[in-house]
C-alpha cells in the first residue's frame, strides 16, 4: 500500500532535483573558496574582454577621429583615463562578483542541506514501513 506522505516527499524531491537543484548540488559539491575564486576570475575575465571591445568600438567609430585632432599630451591624458575607468570598473567588479558568487554558495549550501534532511526523512518513511525480521 502506497504512503501518501512518503509519496509527497518523492514528489518534493523530484522536483527539486529537477528545477535547479542539480546545479546546486554541483556547486555544493565544490569548496567554498574555489567556487568563489573560480567564478570571480571568469567574471573579471568576460568583463575585461567586454571593456576591450567597448574601447575598440568606441575607438573605431569615434575616438579615432577625435584623438588625431588633439595634442600628444591630451592623447596621453585620455589614455591615462582610460586606464583608471578599466581600473575602477576591474575594482567594482571584484566586490560585486565575490557577493554574487558567495551568495549563491551559501543559498545552495543551505538549500541541499534541506535536500539531504528531507532524503534522510525519506529513508527513515521507508524503513519504517518495512517489517523487520
Amino acid at each position: 500500500m502506497l504512503n501518501e506522505e512518503r509519496v509527497k516527499h518523492m514528489v518534493k524531491l523530484a522536483f527539486y532535483e529537477s528545477k535547479g537543484g542539480e546545479e546546486e548540488i554541483k556547486i555544493n559539491s565544490r569548496r567554498k573558496g574555489m567556487y568563489i575564486n573560480g567564478n570571480t576570475l571568469i567574471s573579471i575575465l568576460w568583463m575585461t574582454v567586454a571593456y576591450a571591445v567597448v574601447v575598440a568600438f568606441l575607438y573605431k567609430g569615434v575616438l579615432s577621429a577625435v584623438l588625431t585632432t588633439i595634442s600628444r599630451k591630451q592623447g596621453m591624458l585620455f589614455l591615462v583615463f582610460v586606464g583608471i575607468a578599466y581600473f575602477a570598473l576591474f575594482v567594482f567588479w571584484i566586490i560585486r562578483a565575490r557577493f554574487h558568487y558567495k551568495k549563491k554558495y551559501i543559498r545552495a549550501q543551505r538549500h541541499v542541506k534541506k535536500f539531504k534532511t528531507d532524503l534522510a526523512e525519506l529513508e527513515k518513511m521507508y524503513e519504517e514501513e518495512i517489517p523487520h525480521e
